[in-house]
């Protein structure tokens, strides 16, 4: 038998095959996130010719999940059970009959719905013999030991930890478990609610060892809430609960009549002129509360009529609101502007005006009839404003530049101009290339002064990504330029927006991608598992090597028994 001496190339060998495990196995745990989970348990009520199997589903988001069990006397199972469809996290168990005496069946629970198919760990129980109930042998593979204080023993021990990262609408919970057997599955999760009851479970984690820690983050809670919850671990011998403790969400920050860091309005223009009716529209920013917006419009700037109230609820969103007139007159000027009242004071838009259509008629012929004027600033004044990023997708650690355009486009002075930028809590201000720039609760002022009729600026605002965004959808950004009236001396303010995708978590798969070792794309993917497979490719053309140099030396010529040895027939 011929011995291959691979010498240093083992360690290289076992790393090809290290990294081309980690794809697959990393890319399975990307894909796998929101497909369903199915969790096998104890089968109960084990007699003779039957049992109760048991489990838990978890749908892994909100689909319709069917459930069976499948089982037979050997691990290769064979028999399948009837399937029951579920919605949301639910407990499965189903009897199985017809079961020999004294035999050792296996089971598991399997988990299907559109986002995939689960199989769970696979089970045993022993049916009993007659007339033998207390027999040690006919317990002794009911997936559990018949001796009730050494299962107490084998069952894992679990505590519940405090949380933290307590914000109004999150929390991380924190567990620990020490399993009671040896290099077996632990099962781990959180029951938790908002009353003593709980009645709410977060997925389940399965780990392998002696003592771990493991956390769920809560998402989507109410603010200034006493939620309840409690570790849960189980193995083959049983399940444990750990005490349960409790959290308070934070409260919303306290907010002051006339604070405009929690409500913006904006008046938009006018739709749908004609000659009798139009359709008002109104933009509003909510920070903390919700709202509802109106109009006031008129034939004067009094504007004594009020269209009716709308409800604005979109927090952290801007909310888009109209309302149609009617009963106007045929070629007559219309004031108006957007309002918005939170509880804490009301907020007022630009103040605008529109000019209705004239009478339909035939015109003289060769004569045009001009279209009606739209929206437009009162007295001749308006202004434009407008906030880009250079970055679209955003991410904890990132550096984003806005730029920031405004234009006074009427024909008087703008008096006591200043733009003010509402940022998200998590992202923060770094600096600017222009003076005069106040920062309050992390939104940025700009004091402009005066800024001349078809006068413009243009400035930049630097920021970073420092908090850790962790829910999927956008984020806004607000600028808002003020200014005082040069008519009607109140101050006019002019709105802009711009959003944000958030690059989505996948239970940390983005954290680990952005590293800067794993790549985030499946091109990446594709090219780390090219280059595995070289690095391979490489290793066996030297293992090959190797092996054709051991064989040449275990070739050369040795001389027979009796042959005389000339040495300079071998040299």
């Amino acid at each position: 038998m011929r011995i291959i001496r691979l010498h240093g190339y083992i360690p290289l060998l076992s790393f090809a095959f290290l990294c081309i495990y980690s794809v697959f196995d990393f890319a399975y745990a990307a894909k796998a996130a929101d497909e369903p989970a199915a969790l096998t348990r104890h089968a109960l009520s084990v007699e003779e010719r039957s049992a109760v199997l048991n489990g838990l589903v978890f749908p892994g988001d909100d689909l319709t999940t069917s459930a069976w069990f499948e089982w037979g006397k050997t691990e290769t199972l064979g028999s399948t059970t009837g399937r029951q469809s579920f919605k949301g996290i639910a407990e499965v168990s189903d009897k199985i009959t017809g079961l020999d005496r004294g035999v050792t069946y296996f089971f598991r629970l399997i988990a299907s719905n559109s986002n995939g198919t689960d199989k769970g760990t696979i089970f045993k129980f022993k049916t009993s013999m007659e007339s033998s109930l207390n027999d040690e042998n006919d317990d002794e593979d009911n997936g559990r030991v018949s001796d009730d204080v050494t299962s107490a023993f084998l069952r894992p021990v679990v505590q519940t930890r405090s949380s933290d990262h307590i914000s109004e609408t999150s929390v991380v919970l924190h567990g620990h478990a020490k399993s009671g057997l040896e290099d077996e599955k632990t099962t781990v999760w959180f029951q938790w609610g908002a009353r003593p009851a709980l009645g709410k479970t977060t997925p389940p984690q399965t780990f392998t060892g002696d003592v771990f820690d493991f956390s769920v983050p809560l998402l989507e809670l109410k603010p200034n809430i006493q939620y309840y919850y409690r570790a849960v671990a189980e193995n083959e011998e049983g399940i444990s609960l750990g005490q349960v403790l409790t959290f308070v969400t934070a409260s919303p920050p306290v907010q002051t009549a006339g604070d405009a860091d929690f409500l913006t309005v904006a008046t938009k223009g006018a739709e749908n002129i004609t000659e009798h009716s139009v359709t008002l529209q109104g933009l509003a920013l909510l920070r903390s509360s919700k709202a509802v917006g109106w109009f006031e419009w008129g034939e004067t700037t009094e504007m004594k009529n009020k269209a009716p109230k709308t409800p604005l609820e979109k927090i952290n969103t801007v909310n888009s609101f109209y309302s149609s007139i009617s009963g106007l007159q045929p070629d007559t000027t219309y004031f108006y502007r957007a309002l918005a009242d939170d509880g804490f004071g009301v907020k007022k838009g630009s103040l605008l005006s529109f000019r209705s259509k004239l009478k339909t008629m035939a015109p003289p012929v060769g004569q045009k009839i001009l279209p009606s004027p739209q929206a437009q600033g009162v007295g001749g004044t308006g202004g434009t404003l407008t906030i880009e990023s250079d970055s679209k997708e955003i991410q904890k650690g990132d550096a984003v530049r806005y730029t920031v355009r405004y234009h006074n486009n009427g024909d008087m002075n703008f008096s006591e101009a200043s733009i003010k930028i509402i940022f998200p809590a998590v992202i923060a201000y770094k600096g600017s290339d222009i003076q005069n720039v106040s920062v309050t609760n992390g939104d940025v002022v700009v004091s402009i002064g005066t800024v001349k009729a078809n006068d413009s600026g243009t400035f930049t605002i630097h920021t970073d990504v420092q908090g850790a965004v962790s829910h999927k959808g956008s984020l806004t950004v607000v600028a808002v330029l003020s200014f005082t009236h040069p008519l009607v001396d109140e101050k006019v303010h002019i709105p802009s927006f711009t959003s944000h995708e958030v690059k989505a978590d996948l239970n940390g798969v983005a954290d680990v991608a952005g590293s800067g070792f794993w790549p985030s794309t499946i091109t990446g993917w594709l090219i780390l598992m090219l280059l595995v497979l070289l690095i391979f490719v490489a290793i066996v053309k030297l293992y090959k090597r190797s092996a054709s140099r051991e064989r040449n030396k275990g070739n050369k010529v040795m001389p027979a028994p009796g042959d005389v040895f000339h040495p300079s027939e071998n040299t």
